[in-house]
């Protein structure tokens, strides 16, 4: 770390982490673990390394040298990078959205929700609407059975419903929905978006 021939082919942004590192690999004389990017020149580009460093002690616990053992993690942490900005772009258009986007559980409680969801049904911001039961969010719907429906054939294209708002508006909704479950972890969710055809 101290040969200026091998520093300069670590990324700047992450000298701090590398020294704090070793430093606590010193103190500690525990073995600790860094990631960080190293220039190759044979791709000519930082890659991703993970690094774990063990500590050499004598007899008396006294530290006498250091060792480190480093992978190449560069596909791993390029994919998680790209699934983070994936994630991200969908949720943005989830957000934006003009049609009301909503999950729920089987007893029909909000688990996630836009903006436009919580303003087609009279409130400001979805936290007003998240968590709580679907009944909870209006005073009457024509949707009876609608969660047997749904499990029934699995999706709900094109549906239309009737609802009374909290205030006293009725509202018309096209709502496409569909039913998923996680056969591994048994997960199920009811995922749907609504939109307001009431001036239609």
């Amino acid at each position: 770390m101290k040969n200026g021939k091998i520093l300069r082919f670590f990324h700047k942004e992450d000298y701090p982490k590398i020294l704090k590192t070793n430093n606590e690999i010193f103190k500690n004389k525990k073995p600790s673990q860094v990631i960080y990017r190293f220039f190759n020149k044979k791709k000519n580009k930082y890659v991703w390394i993970e690094e774990k460093g063990y500590p050499v002690l004598d007899n008396k616990g006294k530290l006498v040298e250091m060792y480190g053992i480093a992978r190449d993690i560069n596909d791993r942490i390029e994919s998680e990078i790209t699934l983070q900005k994936t994630a991200g772009f969908y949720k943005s258009i989830i957000d934006e959205n003009i049609s009301g986007y909503y999950r729920t559980d089987r007893s029909r409680t909000i688990l996630q929700a836009n903006k436009s969801f919580a303003q087609l049904l009279g409130f400001k911001t979805k936290s007003q609407v998240i968590g709580k039961r679907a009944s909870e969010l209006y005073k009457r719907s024509s949707d009876k059975g609608f969660i047997s429906k749904v499990m029934e054939r699995k999706k709900l294209i094109n549906h239309e419903s009737n609802i009374i708002l909290l205030n006293g508006k009725e509202k018309f909704f096209l709502e496409n929905t569909a039913y998923y479950k996680n056969n591994k972890s048994g997960e199920e969710y009811i995922e749907g978006t609504i939109f307001d055809i009431t001036e239609f």
